[in-house]
């Protein structure tokens, strides 16, 4: 964003700034070793920090946006008047300020850590004035812990310490707006919110400052998805940028990124069209960025060129929200590609904290990227296609495709198109997140799934497995012939977990089959409950891992109240069925007649993508398929039958595939009869 020549500034306006205010101490660590050293505990470490010379404290939430525009106003002779309004300690509301540009002030030392325990700021002027709603409140900060480990740097712990929740009673019976010295109405054009979901941000405080500023622009980003204060501000108000940071975004898709080869998935799709605001952001934690524009006229999506890594995730997504606030500043007009690409630059060069001089961390980096702002309406319409009928896309003036990607958006890989197919598929990914980010998990995530035979459990496990980088364990009890071999599978388990980076998910397909005519529920009960199993009379240890079982009709596997089934089932963190029967009852249950027949839809359009994937499976080449064989697929085959087994036997038998055209004239060994000659028959194009 260049500076605006003196003739061309906008006047000078105030900028409220609204939210939990965090101040965040980073300390950067090594192990220490010393003979005279006691009281050390588990562990013990020396400070890497050097004296004056390395920044270890920071503005995190609504501070940040602060130091954002500050340092942008600096830079771009943005004339702001800056005001932050938050909850902290009264007496710190000096240092506070100070934070805010201290980065790039010299002198200020607010920022430094040190040998003493009171910073130094200097006595420039902060550039910002700000409120505390409470004064008698606690600051809320946060201890971050890194350890050097020498091969890369890892975070030991988070220490949030933050008011309870009777500071935030006090806040919300009080008339917050009346103690505080505010501009007046006219005065104040631009109000952001940071809100973190501590407390502050109520709908009584935003409704006040609405009604005090009816001319004011807002721009949002929250970390609660349907907050009560955003649905009734928007009811009064036109938001002028709306952003949600990956913390939102994870509860939506547990998968990390909201783009799938760069073209907007079907849970960002759905997101966009129920948020509301002018500009509306969506940022995952692989740091995509996907705006859609002019009031959902337009769409871009953009990468910024720094990895996300444990230092630039930190305070990145704030960072790309203060960036966008102030190229909005600066322009009465909507977003552009330049204007999204130099935010993106900006929030790479402001987000995180720089480490020690002592550390040689280098960021890895890609290229930035951001796409041509294209049409929303287009790709709604692309996805109302590809969600109804035999999927196929038929864009104006483009060639008609069944665009396979669409199907399998969600987990890549793993097609589903039934809305309770995809809500179980998310349920697992949120649980294989949570244990993936837990750092030491004291019990291991089981998961029971009941499917139909051929339904592509294993390939789900292989998806999974590969989509949160665990390392894949694979068993079949039908391919089992005694059951000593179980402990086979506990060792290998065992020695998986033995100085390996990765976490092992250990998938057990066929639970349900007998071994040595014995049901295996009971061996799996102390691996679970306990983490040992027993060999020889020997115990022998298994750390918290990933188990996946899988299996036809569970419940119905035995009426023996002595075969454990009923323990096992205690064990497991979820039970799924994904069988055919069970997913059709729970639309039915959800939504009665209609959401069955809707069901029944969704499932026979799911035969289509599978079956192209299928014959993508066989021939690789291969680009075209003929309309007939979808629509094959669509009505010739029974959703309830296992159809999976049929459409890779019906892949594998195709005939004289060649050019990756895949036509009637390949299908003779179907022994189907298509409705029209093979010299009418007309292909569509395959994406995936």
């Amino acid at each position: 964003m260049a500076a605006l020549p003196d003739n061309q500034r906008r006047s000078r306006t105030s900028v409220l700034i609204l939210g939990d205010w965090v101040v965040d101490e980073y300390w950067f660590l090594v192990q220490h070793h010393s003979r005279i050293s006691s009281h050390t505990g588990l562990a013990h470490y020396r400070v890497l920090t050097e004296q004056e010379q390395d920044a270890v404290v920071d503005l995190c939430g609504a501070g940040h946006i602060a130091r954002v525009l500050y340092d942008l106003q600096r830079r771009d002779a943005l004339d702001l008047d800056l005001i932050g309004i938050g909850n902290w300690y009264g007496q710190d509301t000096d240092l506070i300020g100070h934070l805010v540009h201290a980065r790039g002030t010299p002198g200020c030392e607010a920022n430094f850590g040190g040998y003493r325990l009171t910073p130094t700021p200097c006595k420039a002027d902060p550039g910002i004035r700000l409120h505390t709603l409470n004064p008698a409140s606690p600051t809320i900060r946060v201890i971050r812990l890194y350890h050097d480990q020498g091969d890369g740097l890892e975070q030991l712990s988070r220490v949030d310490w933050e008011p309870s929740s009777q500071h935030a009673k006090v806040l919300q019976s009080r008339d917050q707006l009346s103690n505080l010295e505010l501009p007046e109405e006219g005065q104040v054009l631009s109000i952001v919110v940071n809100d973190l979901n501590k407390g502050v941000v109520t709908e009584s405080l935003v409704l006040a400052l609405a009604r005090k500023y009816p001319e004011a622009s807002w721009y949002v980003r929250t970390k609660k998805l349907k907050a009560d204060w955003l649905e009734k501000l928007t009811e009064e108000r036109h938001i002028r940028l709306l952003v949600l940071g990956p913390e939102v975004a994870a509860l939506l898709r547990p998968w990390d990124r909201w783009l799938e080869k760069g073209r907007v998935t079907l849970e960002a799709k759905n997101a966009l069209v129920e948020l509301k605001g002018d500009n509306v952001v969506l940022i995952s934690d692989q740091h995509e960025a996907i705006i859609l524009l002019d009031r959902g006229k337009n769409l871009a999506t953009g990468n910024p060129a720094t990895r996300p890594s444990l230092l630039s995730q930190l305070g990145w997504p704030t960072a790309l929200f203060g960036a966008l606030v102030a190229q909005l500043q600066s322009s009465d007009s909507s977003l552009t590609r330049e204007n999204i690409r130099e935010a993106l630059q900006t929030a790479d060069t402001l987000a995180g904290i720089t480490p020690p001089s002592r550390l040689r961390i280098r960021e890895e980096t890609r290229e930035l990227t951001v796409s041509t702002v294209r049409d929303w309406r287009k790709e709604l319409a692309k996805w109302d296609d590809a969600w109804k009928g035999y999927g196929i896309i038929t864009g104006a003036g483009e060639p008609q495709a069944l665009e396979v990607w669409r199907a399998m958006g969600q987990l890549p890989g793993y097609v589903a198109c039934t809305r309770e197919k995809r809500q179980i598929i998310e349920e697992i990914g949120r649980a294989l997140r949570k244990f993936k980010k837990t750092a030491d998990p004291t019990h291991s995530l089981s998961i029971l799934l009941q499917a139909d035979p051929g339904a592509g459990k294993t390939y789900l496990a292989e998806a999974l497995a590969h989509e949160f980088d665990f390392d894949l364990i694979r068993y079949d009890i039908t391919q089992m012939l005694h059951r000593e071999e179980l402990l086979d599978l506990f060792e290998t388990v065992a020695t998986a977990q033995t100085g390996q980076a990765r976490r092992p998910l250990v998938f057990v397909d066929e639970i349900n089959a007998p071994l040595e005519n014995e049901q295996l529920w009971g061996a799996f009960l102390a691996p679970l409950e306990q983490g040992i199993y027993v060999r020889r009379g020997k115990k022998f240890g298994l750390n918290p891992c990933v188990w996946i079982f899988a299996g036809t009709k569970f419940r119905e596997a035995s009426n023996q109240p002595a075969d454990k089934l009923n323990d096992f089932m205690s064990r497991m963190s979820l039970i799924e069925k994904l069988d055919y029967d069970s997913l059709q009852q729970a639309a039915f249950e959800r939504a009665g007649k209609n959401a069955r027949e809707q069901f029944i839809k969704e499932a026979q359009l799911e035969q289509v993508y599978l079956g192209a994937m299928m014959i993508r499976r066989e021939y690789k080449d291969v680009r075209e398929i003929s309309r007939q064989i979808l629509k094959h697929f669509y009505h010739g085959i029974d959703p309830a039958g296992a159809p999976a087994r049929e459409l890779r036997r019906l892949a594998q038998t195709l005939e004289d595939v060649q050019y990756g055209r895949v036509t009637v004239r390949n299908c003779d060994a179907w022994h189907v009869k298509f409705e029209l000659p093979e010299d009418k028959d007309t292909t569509v194009r395959l994406e995936f």
